[in-house]
């Protein structure tokens, strides 16, 4: 180490250039370098949806959703399956075991799927997988038709305005809802086409047979080569009214005898309300590995493109940009940053009183910044709110080596004069065992970051790389680079400093103290008693949150309603409830979709979601902690009560914690209903709890049987009858319309008019009732399994309660699952950090009691951050783990700096540790309270919108403590030890 340094004092302008070349590579990965809010989460989710039409819930769940379970079984790192069985849509959850590869996983899965699809009904759609993206769209835009026609609006979105986005580089997926589809509606009299013994399918098969355009081969004319097709497309609703229909062996009517045609629309699965009004909405994906800053920015400049091509057609509107929630993060970290900087620079100016010493020590943090910039780039991280936060907390922890560093300089160079080579080199050695061991326990708490699988580790190992590299490139500089430039500057005469006045009072009044602490023991003990006792007392009164509690702009709140009621009914309650929001002057916008678009497995795949319900997002003008509360009173007061609130955030989206939620299981449904039975649902809300009243056709099968009939040729009657039949495609205008062949709306108004369908067998035909009976009957619809059993999810009313028993079983606490893992890995961090310190410590000073000596600091550093948390109210969460690690590493570096001091020393009496304390009082104030004062400007969270508030606010409560103990206890503790140390030593010379 000394041949190292001393290169470095006699080769400085190598040093330089050699860091400048850093500089250069680091500033090139900046550029490269993708820019995110959370690291890269490794996909672990799949959805596998099979769409079985017309088939109930239950037969949904019996025939397709429990083979596909059954199949799924055999993957490989299959952690749980969650089912919902909808009518006709079967939606199976998969979570892989952390680790597992995706891709593998979808390419097993299509396996399976292609093996158990063999095994489905007929008429069974083949299951499709894809991977499950759990967080929220990157980009959502409003298209707001200015002629109001919302036919023509969706129209665009989906076959111009949606694959233009699509080939945006980044962009995963483009979804689009609300607005209205067209189509064809061929409108026969039932009467009528009764009569002339004419049945939907019959129609709709003859339009579909004379609407098509087929290629008929090619002919030689000369030397030229000509094609020959057919055409028989409609091109008018006239054409359609004139297709000729051929009735009772022979008879011939045109369409227009029996039916009319004209311009309908499909029965619309969701609306979109943009302020009230009604108009289209765009969800925008990024892919997992782009940038949202590069995606957000593409999106724009297309959008502006559309404009200029669309604009007097649409008007388009940005209604959230997660780009700017990540631009807003990070520019609030780096202005934090900043002031970090300034601040630190302060300190240390206030210390040595020299320009030159504090550009010096300052230059450490850029430098130290951009060397952790380039190993994120190597190890393949992201610049993200994690990796940011490390760097930003390390500021005033990596000019500690380099002060301790040139305070040791000076301390040996009392002349004043220029600094001798010889003597900066012994000044830098002398200090570079601690220095060394200081570095070394801040980086060795990090190390178990790279071990730990699941979301700690992925969530902060970004964290742990930049906080660990930051902390090496500092230890790194305090022996090359800082004193070669202070070689430099010496020689141009502006190293030289005096000591500050304020310094020696503090040397003499802390000598003074500590004199009096040896002196009077039982005042040293009282005062750990106290701040143990203290800390203690504020565990016990703090709430703990997973996740930390900050103000949003952004209030997302979820209406739910019973089954069956119409969109429409949906519709006039939003624009209600919208116009009541209005009524509060701090919201800026309101943003509602309704329903749920048969295409959304991923909303459709939770129990939780109704078809039936309204989803609000509602930005606020600044933002609030408190306002979902008041949001809340505006649902109550409108005579809402089946509603829930919650703010937006891009980490909850990652770890998911909700409210309090029960889950009871049971073997088969039968079970769970008769286990279900005697429990009352006042105190809790059931999902899924769908249930709706419908009229079921039992067949005859004797008289179908008579007939020579089939129940599925029946059951395919009665749908046609209600829901209509899709013929073919009417092409008008580059538009794609479906012609649909139904009866007219007076004709099925009732059962009975069903019921006296004529079903036609032959040429003679036969009423529905003839061949089976309508019954009443109340039908789940929605049916949901929890690792192959029949599930149900309590939500207490109580929020506070903790267990629930069903029947004498005891129900499983989703919330404690979902965060018993993250705070397992939180716990086996904090344990698994103590032992490493402790090795480390026991191998660098050969001892078993000087670790335990060094480590004493610890309980003071968790007392005063605990205090700290009490007296700024905020809560511990899963970013006080992080810095209580950091506050294990750092703590215990105060200790070993008067160690080392002691031990060089060699002392033995109360006066001779008393000096040594003193000497190294200044080093230790200014590397603490540089570290102190730095993460001030994160602590400062006047309006609640940061989260990096607990983590500063830990840091600096067990700083401060660890300090005082360090100070003042430790060199009671030290001195018996060092007294049999040194004795020990001299037996071993006799």
């Amino acid at each position: 180490m000394k041949k190292l340094i001393g290169f470095c004092v006699y080769h400085p302008i190598s040093v330089l250039m050699l860091t400048l070349a850093a500089v250069l590579t680091g500033i090139l990965c900046v550029f490269s370098l993708t820019t995110d809010f959370l690291p890269v989460i490794s996909g672990r989710n799949m959805i596998v949806s099979t769409e079985y039409k017309g088939i109930s819930a239950a037969e949904i769940e019996e025939m397709v959703t429990i083979p596909v379970e059954e199949a799924f079984a055999s993957l490989k790192g299959l952690k749980k399956t969650e089912s919902v069985s909808r009518d006709g849509l079967s939606v199976v959850s998969i979570e892989l075991k952390w680790g597992s590869d995706i891709d593998m996983a979808l390419v097993q899965s299509r396996e399976i799927i292609d093996a158990c699809f063999q095994s489905l009904p007929s008429g069974c759609g083949k299951p499709e997988v894809r991977e499950a993206d759990l967080q929220k769209s990157t980009m959502t835009i409003a298209v707001i038709p200015l002629d109001e026609d919302l036919k023509y609006a969706r129209y665009s979105c989906i076959n111009h305005i949606k694959p233009f986005l699509q080939r945006i580089t980044g962009v995963s997926s483009v979804n689009v809802s609300g607005g209205e589809e067209e189509q064809i509606d061929v409108l026969v009299g039932k009467e009528l086409s009764q009569s002339k013994n004419l049945t939907l399918e019959e129609i709709a098969g003859i339009l579909a047979s004379y609407n098509f355009e087929y290629p008929a081969g090619t002919l030689t004319d000369g030397e030229k080569e000509l094609s020959v097709k057919t055409n028989g497309l409609f091109t008018s609703l006239k054409n359609i009214l004139e297709t000729p229909l051929q009735y009772n062996n022979g008879g011939v009517l045109n369409l227009s005898s029996i039916a009319s045609v004209q311009k309908g629309i499909k029965e619309k699965k969701t609306f979109f309300l943009l302020n009230g009004k009604e108009c289209i909405c765009i969800s925008i994906q990024k892919r997992s590995d782009s940038s949202p800053l590069s995606v957000s920015r593409q999106i724009k400049k297309q959008i502006n493109n559309l404009n200029a091509t669309l604009g007097e057609y649409f008007k388009f509107e940005i209604i959230e940009d997660h780009a700017e929630y990540l631009s807003s993060s990070l520019k609030q970290l780096c202005i934090s940053a900043f002031f970090s900087f300034i601040v630190t620079v302060a300190v240390v100016f206030f210390f040595f009183k020299s320009f030159a010493l504090s550009f010096l020590l300052a230059s450490v943090i850029p430098l130290t910044s951009i060397f952790a910039i380039i190993v994120l780039t190597i190890s393949g991280q992201t610049i993200n709110v994690m990796s940011l936060s490390g760097i930003a907390i390390g500021i005033g922890m990596v000019i500690d080596c380099s002060a301790v560093a040139i305070e040791n300089i000076q301390s040996k160079n009392t002349s004043g004069k220029e600094a001798q080579a010889e003597t900066v080199v012994q000044a830098v050695a002398e200090i570079s065992s601690s220095n060394t061991g200081s570095c070394l326990t801040t980086i060795i708490v990090f190390v178990p970051f790279f071990f730990i699988k699941g979301l700690s580790g992925e969530l902060f190992t970004s964290m742990a790389i930049a906080i660990t590299s930051s902390i090496t490139a500092s230890w790194l500089l305090s022996f090359t680079l800082v004193p070669a430039i202070y070689m430099l500057m010496s020689k141009n005469g502006f190293a030289c400093f005096a000591e500050q006045g304020f310094i020696l009072k503090a040397k003499k009044l802390y000598g003074d103290q500590l004199t009096s602490l040896f002196h009077k023991k039982i005042k040293a003990v009282l005062l750990c008693v106290f701040c143990l006792f203290l800390g203690a007392i504020c565990v016990q009164t703090q709430k703990f949150s997973l996740l930390p509690s900050s103000a949003s702009d952004t209030v997302s709140a979820d209406l739910t309603f019973p089954s069956g009621i119409t969109l429409e009914n949906l519709r006039s309650k939003a624009v209600f409830i919208t116009n009541k929001l209005f009524e509060q002057k701090s919201i800026k916008a309101v943003a509602v979709s309704g329903g749920v678009e048969d295409s959304d497995t991923a909303l459709l795949s939770s129990p939780k979601i109704n078809r039936e319900r309204i989803h609000f997002d509602i930005f606020l003008n600044k933002p609030d902690l408190n306002y979902k509360n008041h949001i809340s009173n505006v649902f109550a007061s409108a005579g809402f009560d089946s509603f829930s609130i919650s703010t937006s955030d891009l980490l909850s989206e990652v770890i998911k914690t909700g409210r309090n939620e029960f889950l009871f299981t049971s073997e088969n449904r039968s079970s769970l209903k008769a286990s279900m039975q005697n429990v009352g649902k006042a105190d809790f809300k059931i999902f899924p709890d769908s249930f709706d009243s419908e009229y079921v056709f039992t067949p005859d099968r004797i008289a179908l049987s008579r007939f020579s009939l089939t129940a599925l040729y029946s059951a395919s009657i009665t749908r046609s009858a209600i829901e209509g039949v899709e013929s073919s495609i009417f092409y008008q205008d580059g538009k794609n319309i479906p012609i649909v062949v139904k009866y007219k709306k007076d004709d099925i108004s009732s059962l009975r008019d069903v019921e006296n369908l004529i079903v036609k067998i032959g040429q003679t035909s036969v009423p529905l009732h003839v061949l089976g009976g309508f019954s009443q009957q109340q039908n789940e619809k929605i049916l949901y399994r929890y690792n192959r059993r029949a599930a149900k999810i309590f939500v207490p009313q109580d929020q506070k309660l903790s267990q629930l028993k069903i029947n004498g079983f005891e129900c499983e606490n989703l919330k404690k699952q979902e965060t018993k893992e993250l705070w397992g890995d939180s716990a086996f961090l904090l344990i698994v950090v103590f032992v490493l310190l402790y090795l480390v410590l026991g191998s660098q000073f050969e001892s078993f009691l000087i670790p335990l000596l060094l480590l004493a600091a610890l309980p003071a550093a968790l007392s005063g951050a605990f205090i700290f948390l009490t007296i700024f109210q905020k809560n511990p969460d899963i970013n006080t783990v992080i810095a209580m690690v950091v506050l294990f590493g750092s703590v215990v570096n105060n200790s070993i700096i008067l160690y080392e001091k002691c031990s060089q020393e060699k002392v033995s009496t109360e006066q001779d540790i008393i000096k040594c304390c003193v000497s190294k009082l200044q080093a230790l104030l200014l590397t603490n309270l540089t570290t102190i004062i730095s993460l001030i400007p994160f602590a400062v969270d006047l309006k609640n919108t940061s989260t990096q508030s607990t983590v500063a606010l830990t840091i600096i409560g067990g700083m401060i403590f660890s300090l005082a103990l360090s100070l003042f206890i430790f060199p009671l503790l030290l001195l018996p030890v060092l007294k049999r140390k040194n004795l020990s030593k001299r037996e071993d010379l006799k």
